[in-house]
């Protein structure tokens, strides 16, 4: 078998065309395995500051003024995030995209005013109102909304959550949203619960 003159030819640093193809193949594969490592650490050191924002704000509510008032008390609502939930059904809206303007970043912005009001931890709250990709926290407020004997009990916990980098409100599987559970502050459910939040994001929550 006779060799193509052009895949033996040597080029002037002495490489044939074969083995100069094999090597930026090679540089190929190892840029694409560098961006895609790089792409995971840029998510997750974005989801740690994301951790961190939402711990900061759990703090501002554990001892915001009066102390044993349910947040829904101090924000002023028991869903401070259901506006955000317009843009979930189907969910393909992302929230990153809203406008300060929107229901969604006004009542959010409106709950953590009326925390930090209550709080000395939450002084700079405007810088808290978005997370790391541009997208407003969502807030629940779960604690002695529901009546006693609803199935679901008035100590269901409250809850705060980043939508992740795809900006998209979504529980279903795959979602990269991420939960940070709050910690209770009335007495009654104090006793019978929990005392604290969790540490941490805990995944998706039904």
């Amino acid at each position: 078998m006779t060799n193509h003159p052009l895949l033996i030819k040597k080029t002037s640093s002495g490489f044939t065309i074969v083995e100069m193809l094999v090597v930026i193949t090679i540089l190929g594969l190892l840029l694409s395995v560098f961006l895609s490592a790089f792409r995971e650490a840029r998510i997750a050191s974005k989801y740690t500051v994301a951790e961190a924002e939402m711990e900061q704000i759990a703090k501002a509510m554990s001892v915001a003024e009066d102390f044993t008032d349910p947040i829904k008390d101090i924000t002023g609502s028991n869903c401070s995030g259901c506006s955000c939930k317009e843009t979930s059904d189907p969910p393909v809206y992302s929230l990153r995209d809203l406008p300060d303007s929107h229901p969604c970043v006004e009542d959010w912005r409106n709950a953590l005013a009326n925390i930090a009001d209550k709080s000395v931890f939450l002084e700079d709250y405007e810088s808290l109102v978005r997370d790391p990709w541009g997208a407003p926290y969502v807030l629940d407020e779960n604690e002695l909304e529901r009546p006693e004997g609803d199935p679901k009990g008035p100590c269901t916990g409250d809850w705060l959550r980043t939508v992740g980098p795809d900006g998209i409100l979504d529980n279903g599987p795959g979602a990269d949203d991420c939960w940070f559970p709050l910690p209770y502050r009335t007495t009654r459910c104090k006793d019978e619960f929990r005392a604290s939040g969790g540490s941490g994001c805990s995944g998706i929550q039904y």
